[in-house]
């Protein structure tokens, strides 16, 4: 604490936050945000893998995959195109990473629900 801030943990001069009528509510819509966010950055990662086993080390065409719409018809076509593309084992891996990420859509759904 610095020696600018008083017992109560306030900056001088800093007007206290109105109280709402449930504080129950502000820490649940609280905790509901840092679950979504903590959901999103998981997907963005299962996303970015499974990209990077699309482009087989080229970083243009992982790049164009990133940055394309997920719910563009066309890049669904193209990554369907990729996909056939792939050994068997890479086919199990991108398996594994799309059940992981339907896992995360569907808890992220419940919280927007919420």
């Amino acid at each position: 604490m610095s020696l600018a801030q008083s017992a109560t943990g306030k900056t001088e001069g800093q007007q206290p936050r109105p109280a709402s009528k449930d504080g129950k509510s502000d820490l649940m819509r609280r905790n509901i945000t840092r679950a979504y966010n903590a959901l999103m950055a998981e997907h963005h990662k299962v996303r970015a893998a499974h990209m990077k086993i699309l482009a087989h080390g080229d970083a243009m065409l992982e790049r164009k995959l990133l940055r394309a719409n997920e719910d563009d018809e066309a890049h669904i076509e193209e990554v369907l195109i990729y996909e056939e593309r792939l050994s068997v084992s890479q086919r199990r891996k991108v398996y594994k990473l799309s059940s992981y990420g339907r896992k995360i859509e569907n808890l992220v759904d419940a919280l927007l629900k919420l």
